[in-house]
């Protein structure tokens, strides 16, 4: 929440910061004070029922192993 409002930071920006901090609430599903990809998608659609929400997270753990085996090669 600090880097969103730290982005918006200074008196030409006070409206934007009132935005910010009312978007991050509304995706920070649990209130942690994060915002996880998880979070992100169960509000972007509602409706998604719960097989088609592991498919999601299927691609997304898939994309994590390429991209952190690919990194690994590249250090």
């Amino acid at each position: 929440m600090s880097e969103f409002l730290e982005a918006f930071s200074g008196d030409k920006y006070d409206h934007m910061r009132s935005i910010t901090a009312s978007l991050f609430n509304f995706l920070d599903r649990s209130q942690t004070g994060s915002v996880t990809f998880n979070d992100l998608v169960r509000k972007l659609y509602p409706e998604l029922d719960e097989p088609k929400f592991k498919v999601i997270q299927q691609w997304v753990h898939q994309y994590e192993s390429m991209y952190n085996s690919d990194k690994k090669r590249n250090t």
